[in-house]
């Protein structure tokens, strides 16, 4: 009873915190997935009998589908098409994580545990999302404990960080950073939205699409875990985690380019509805007193990345004249995904930004795995 009692709480958890953020509005500033996270929590630390064994069973199983259900949504090519300079201003925001982050952890190897792995998982995260930062824990077997602190971390500094967006950061930047001047291939964003963000329910569509709506998606991304997992043994002879990641990601990648693959609608939905039952069995393996001995060290490791990136990429910037909105929307982008891209161009005015800044995020997904480990590697090589 409680094996099944603790699979169905992680099903229908995520459900009820989409319900209950859509439905009160003094949850707006919460998101489903920080509730899971703080119930996930509540549940593994107030005696409930939690099977270690299914969270960390279900934890493997929903990161390795998620990743390619979020990964088949991106359209790399008509973002190399379009609005270069958000191309070089999110390079740039590639290379300020990197630089901080490996900074960050000969900085903090004193007073972290695993700094490497910390700062892998927080390339993951700033150049990504948190589909990246849990795919890298997994890669590099970190602890789990780790991965929940680096989150409430995250969802502390960056919160902080989107205040600072929302306010007075165009006149900010525009002190430092040229205006925004639009142009022909900019406009393409002022009408265009990539199809599969678009607000799509199951109970919208017609009832012959509504199997397909999952199923479509799911059997891809089936093949796709299988064909990963088949190299994997062929190469290695045995599992190898980091390796599956990347295969996981270098095949969603190819099949993206399908354009009738890219184009299904169910696929990015569902791969967020994973995540969120990710985040219901993760916190239910949180121990809360190492959460409370591990947070003011990695609390610090974090406002190090996202401030020393952030201030990095702001030189970068101006060094190559790139204009203060492009700026801003490749830092959204990288730092809280596609999602968030369409309300920050509200706050500037400049709709003309959300289609390179949209696809700009999604390939945040496409290369965070990526160069995570390659941080996660390079920082313990260098320690």
């Amino acid at each position: 009873m409680i094996f099944f009692l603790q699979l169905l709480l992680c099903l229908f958890i995520p459900w009820s915190t989409i319900w209950f953020t859509k439905r009160f509005a003094v949850a707006g500033w919460l998101s489903p997935i920080v509730l899971c996270y703080v119930i996930g929590i509540l549940i593994g630390n107030l005696g409930f009998p939690v099977n270690e064994e299914l969270a960390n069973t279900i934890t493997e199983v929903t990161i390795l589908l998620a990743i390619p259900m979020l990964l088949l949504s991106t359209d790399i090519v008509a973002w190399l098409k379009h609005a270069r300079s958000t191309i070089l201003s999110f390079a740039l925001c590639l290379v300020a994580v990197l630089i901080i982050s490996v900074l960050a952890a000969f900085v903090f190897q004193n007073y972290v545990e695993t700094p490497a792995q910390v700062a892998g998982m927080l390339v993951g995260v700033y150049t990504g999302g948190t589909p990246n930062m849990a795919s890298i824990q997994l890669a590099l077997d970190a602890p789990k404990e780790t991965f929940v602190v680096l989150n409430v971390c995250d969802l502390f500094v960056s919160g902080l960080y989107l205040i600072f967006l929302t306010s007075i950061a165009q006149r900010v930047f525009l002190r430092f950073l040229p205006a925004f001047k639009s142009s022909h291939q900019e406009e393409i964003g002022a009408s265009q939205t990539p199809s599969h963000l678009e607000s799509t329910t199951w109970l919208s569509l017609p009832e012959k699409e509504r199997i397909l709506f999952f199923l479509s998606p799911l059997g891809i991304t089936i093949l796709i875990v299988a064909l990963s997992l088949g190299v994997v043994f062929l190469l290695k002879g045995a599992i190898d985690l980091a390796l599956l990641i990347l295969l996981l990601t270098t095949f969603s990648i190819i099949a993206s380019l399908v354009p009738r693959i890219r184009e299904l609608k169910g696929a990015y939905p569902f791969g967020q509805y994973l995540l969120l039952i990710f985040s219901v069995a993760i916190g239910m393996l949180a121990d809360a007193t190492k959460l409370w001995e591990s947070s003011p060290s990695l609390l610090l490791f974090t406002v190090v990345v996202v401030i020393g990136s952030i201030l990095l990429h702001l030189l970068l910037a101006y060094l190559f004249k790139i204009d203060a909105d492009t700026v801003i929307i490749t830092s959204t982008a990288a730092i809280f995904g596609p999602l968030f891209v369409g309300q920050i161009a509200d706050v500037l005015q400049n709709r003309s930004l959300i289609f390179s800044g949209m696809v700009t995020g999604l390939v945040g997904y496409a290369v965070g795995n990526y160069l995570g480990l390659f941080v996660a590697w390079l920082s313990s090589l260098l320690l």
